[in-house]
């Protein structure tokens, strides 16, 4: 089972856990939010979050090459895994920001809401192994996470409170979140959001870069944004995510997913 992170010096109110039918997205004042209401209560950080680069003592203790001086960076391997590497063990996932700065790692503990933040702790990383689609023809893969139930074995997206219909112009979101296995948009109940969507992901072999992209019933698959929410302290996904602002006022960051094979 997974281990709770609690924003209590952050957050407005203790967890809750909630079905998905019933998690409550507008207040008593018909104002909306992205993230549900926790006990009634709206549940932000105040100030909003902001994931600053690890320093270069934090990236050398969880063993990443340093930002500087040059003549540090020979000191540390050099040796890029290899996609076979990555798929046939563990890994942890290196949260970069658009500057490709090493902002921490997806962490496995969960927040209030039931998804997943950034931790600046290597230790406190989240373990999963990478699948392949069992279909040859398909670049997508699963996130599994060893040893959880079924239910909530696998990474992937939860939709928020906003639809499912991601593109240009369109506010919908999901959450990062533990959930069961799907290749489609999957109904059954999760506590992280509405329909939930695991093998979302595909890999780049030479970068090891993970990218995600939404598979709706029918039609294209749609790439998807990664960002960092600091207004609720976890990581999500958007098709547009300056609509998703321009309707929510979250503060966000946008981040890339960088695969680390342990």
């Amino acid at each position: 089972m997974f281990n709770r992170v609690f924003l209590v010096s952050l957050l407005a109110a203790s967890f809750s856990s909630l079905a998905a039918g019933d998690k409550i997205y507008t207040d008593i004042s018909g104002t909306s939010f992205s993230h549900p209401l926790i006990n009634g209560q709206v549940a932000t950080a105040s100030p909003p979050v902001v994931w600053k680069p690890l320093s270069n003592r934090a990236l050398l203790a969880a063993r990443l090459p340093p930002r500087s001086p040059k003549f540090v960076e020979s000191l540390v391997a050099k040796r890029r895994p290899s996609a076979v590497d990555a798929i046939s063990g563990t890994a942890t996932i290196i949260v970069k920001d658009e500057n490709g700065a090493t902002l921490g790692f997806v962490g496995k503990e969960l927040t209030d809401f039931d998804t997943f933040p950034i931790t600046q702790d290597s230790t406190l990383a989240l373990t999963v192994t990478v699948v392949p689609s069992p279909d040859p023809t398909s670049d997508f893969v699963d996130l599994k996470i060893p040893g959880q139930p079924a239910d909530t074995s696998f990474v992937g997206l939860a939709l928020g409170a906003a639809g499912a219909a991601f593109g240009k112009g369109n506010a919908a979101y999901g959450f990062m979140g533990p959930i069961s296995e799907s290749t489609t948009p999957d109904s059954d109940t999760n506590n992280v959001g509405g329909a939930s969507e695991s093998q979302i992901w595909t890999l780049n072999p030479s970068t090891l870069v993970l990218s995600a992209l939404w598979r709706g019933e029918s039609g294209d698959p749609i790439p998807l944004t990664l960002f960092a929410d600091g207004t609720f302290g976890d990581l999500d996904f958007a098709g547009d995510l300056t609509a998703f602002v321009n309707k929510f006022g979250d503060f966000v960051q946008k981040v890339t997913f960088v695969l680390r094979p342990n």
